[in-house]
């Protein structure tokens, strides 16, 4: 059985890494990690200075 993938990119800005900030995308990641998804990989874009998270989960069947 090959399985089929469903993925979300979420991004965040520059202060992803300030304490407050920090805790609710912490939040977020619990909330969609109760959901089935999965984080796969994270990149910084420099242009931005924005923080790209990339998720994914099995497709519903």
């Amino acid at each position: 059985m090959n399985t089929k993938w469903t993925y979300k990119i979420l991004e965040s800005g520059p202060k992803i890494f300030d304490a407050p900030h920090t805790e609710r995308m912490t939040d977020e990641l619990n909330r969609l990690g109760a959901q089935g998804w999965e984080l796969v990989s994270a990149e910084f874009v420099p242009l931005s200075g924005n923080t790209r998270l990339y998720l994914k989960k099995p497709e519903a069947v």
